[in-house]
């Protein structure tokens, strides 16, 4: 994914810190990589069930989501 236009809109909004809801890691990294300061990451936590367990250990695992319990 690419985030270069909603940092672009953000900047258009003369917003240049935000509040970043996401339990992505890479995210992070790219808008502050794009001159957004992100200010505080806040978990999108979803309680895990029999059927999104494997998926959710597997952000976790594979792409380093920021999964507390998981």
């Amino acid at each position: 994914r690419d985030y270069k236009i909603a940092t672009e809109i953000l900047r258009d909004l003369d917003i240049s810190k935000v509040n970043l809801l996401t339990n992505n890691p890479a995210k992070i990294e790219e808008i502050k990589m794009l001159g957004i300061t992100v200010v505080k990451q806040i978990p999108l936590e979803v309680s895990s069930n029999d059927t999104n367990l494997k998926y959710l250990r597997t952000k976790k695992q594979k792409l380093g989501h920021l999964l507390n319990h998981i």
